[in-house]
């Protein structure tokens, strides 16, 4: 499927990207690398599927997200603005037992830490909608959040089977954290039985870590080309992106100048490509532009910023 100098396959389809997960609340500490007690904080839009679906919408193709949240102001609150950003959101399952799910998370110039306390996203159900818009979308995205936990993980094979058989392309980002899985499920073996079922993968340097454990940027690489994804792509931060396609293995430099926030640089890099591939682009110009998407957004402040194409088109240069 996928070629260094050749655009990707991808069928016509009534939906461009739909991706699947966690829509979320997060409630980030008003004080630096806080330890959250008696600390204040103030509530945010959250959640890496929303991201992606947001940002594509902005990068001008139709978006879709298939989630669970909450029938409390919160849950309102995440409804409102997906539609209000133009994403179908036909897939949102509104949960009257479940609160909407939320992560506490310390403000930090660095890793912050968080706790997770997960409700409504845990639940999500292979709707007719859902199933719908798996069926009918040229990508399906999907993040380790929702196969954490049963019953979500059921339903997001039930998905990644249906897109399957369409012939959708499949992308997973791997940010796999043992502390949200489910006790007495491992799921690292898990993921490394589901890798061979996707078509992208796009790991950073620290969750291939805590999937397969310490090793060089080159060696993660293999280690997920090993389980038969077609295209990885391992982001290392300031060092660029290492990228294994059709038997060859490319370093990407960034392109990024400015670092002013991290926050959703990965989701943004998943846009920017996403949006390459869409457009007809070649597997190394679709990977450039979503390096340079990250770099726009890297110099801006929040997770979900005022992308455009005519924004992000000086990084890509040429």
């Amino acid at each position: 499927m996928f070629h260094w100098e050749q655009a990707a396959a991808l069928p016509p389809a009534a939906v461009d990207v739909t991706a699947v997960g966690e829509v979320l609340i997060d409630m980030i500490s008003h004080r630096y690398d806080s330890d959250f007690v008696g600390d204040s904080f103030s509530s945010h839009f959250g959640g890496s599927p929303a991201n992606v679906a947001m940002n594509v919408r902005r990068l001008g193709w139709n978006a879709a997200i298939i989630t669970s949240v909450g029938r409390e102001p919160f849950g309102q609150f995440i409804v409102g603005a997906l539609k209000e950003a133009g994403v179908n959101t036909q897939g949102v399952v509104r949960q009257a037992q479940h609160p909407t799910s939320m992560v506490v998370v310390s403000k930090s110039r660095h890793s912050p830490r968080f706790i997770a306390y997960r409700q409504a996203d845990r639940y999500l159900e292979p709707t007719e909608a859902a199933l719908a818009l798996a069926a009918s979308s040229r990508i399906l995205h999907f993040t380790s959040w929702p196969i954490s936990l049963e019953p979500a993980r059921s339903t997001v094979q039930e998905l990644l089977a249906v897109a399957r058989q369409q012939g959708r392309l499949i992308g997973f980002d791997p940010n796999y954290r043992d502390v949200l899985w489910e006790q007495g499920h491992d799921g690292r073996a898990f993921i490394t039985e589901l890798l061979p079922l996707v078509d992208v993968v796009k790991p950073s340097d620290d969750d291939a870590e805590h999937i397969f454990g310490p090793g060089s940027p080159e060696i993660q690489l293999q280690r997920f080309l090993d389980c038969g994804v077609p295209l990885v792509m391992l982001t290392l931060g300031s060092e660029g992106c290492l990228v294994g396609c059709a038997g060859d293995v490319r370093h990407l430099p960034t392109l990024a100048t400015e670092v002013v926030d991290t926050t959703g640089a990965g989701d943004a890099f998943w846009s920017g490509f996403y949006s390459g591939l869409l457009a007809g682009l070649t597997v190394e110009k679709a990977l450039r532009r979503g390096s340079a998407t990250a770099a726009y957004k890297l110099t801006k402040t929040g997770a979900v910023v005022d992308l455009s194409l005519a924004a992000i088109q000086p990084w890509e240069g040429d």
